[in-house]
C-alpha cells in the first residue's frame, strides 16, 4: 500500500460530476450571454446606420463614429448581463436539456384528449 492512501475509502464519485456539470453550466451560460451581447451589438449598429444613411443626421467624424461604437458595445454587454431579450436565457435552457436524454413520450392515440 503506497504511503498516504488510506485504506477503505471510498473515492465519492459523485461530487466530480456535479462539479463538472456546474462548470460545463457556467460555461454554456457565458457563451449564451456573450452571444446575446454580440446579437444586440449588430442590431444597434443597424440601426444606427440606418438612422444615419437616411440623410438628414448629420456625418460623423471617425473619433466620434468608434466612440459611439464603443458606447454601443457597453450598453449592448450591460444590456445582455441584465437579462436582455432572454436569449441567453433560451438557449442555455435549450442547450442544457440537449445534453439530458429526452423523456419517453407516449405516441398519441387519435381521438384521445389528454
Amino acid at each position: 500500500m503506497s504511503p498516504g492512501l488510506v485504506k477503505d475509502s471510498p473515492m465519492p464519485v459523485a461530487a466530480p460530476l456535479q462539479a463538472k456539470a456546474a462548470a460545463e453550466s457556467k460555461k454554456i451560460a457565458d457563451a449564451a450571454s456573450q452571444f446575446e451581447a454580440l446579437f444586440l451589438s449588430e442590431m444597434l449598429k443597424s440601426v444606427r446606420e440606418a438612422s444615419s444613411g437616411d440623410g438628414t443626421a448629420d456625418s460623423e467624424d471617425q473619433s466620434g463614429s468608434s466612440l459611439t461604437e464603443l458606447a454601443q458595445e457597453q450598453f449592448a454587454q450591460a444590456l445582455a448581463a441584465s437579462g436582455g431579450l432572454g436569449f441567453a436565457r433560451m438557449v442555455t435552457a435549450q442547450l442544457a436539456t440537449g445534453n439530458q436524454k429526452p423523456a419517453a413520450v407516449a405516441p398519441r392515440q387519435p381521438g384521445i384528449e389528454k
